[in-house]
């Protein structure tokens, strides 16, 4: 993998994602506050999926999504921000 912005693309693709632009808008969530319902100390599961369950996989995957949305990290297109820090 090449390093900077090709290397960071083909991270992402590799990791079922596509990069569709590079915009800056005052809509977005600010990292801090995306990050901060999970992070803190303080957090409480929102939800629970069942280990023995056969769909468990795609369950836990509807539910993340459910939550993301309901907490404006992802928006009602599907599309979302990531946060790269670092180099």
């Amino acid at each position: 993998m090449t390093g900077g912005r090709d290397g960071l693309v083909e991270l992402l693709e590799r990791a079922g994602l596509e990069v569709v632009g590079e915009q800056r808008t005052e809509e977005v969530l600010p990292p801090r506050a995306a990050w901060r319902p999970v992070v803190s100390g303080e957090a409480k599961p929102t939800a629970t999926v069942r280990g023995e369950s056969p769909d468990r996989i795609s369950e836990l995957n509807d539910e993340w999504l459910r939550i993301a949305v309901s907490n404006g990290v992802v928006g009602g297109d599907g599309i979302f921000l990531i946060d790269v820090a670092g180099d």
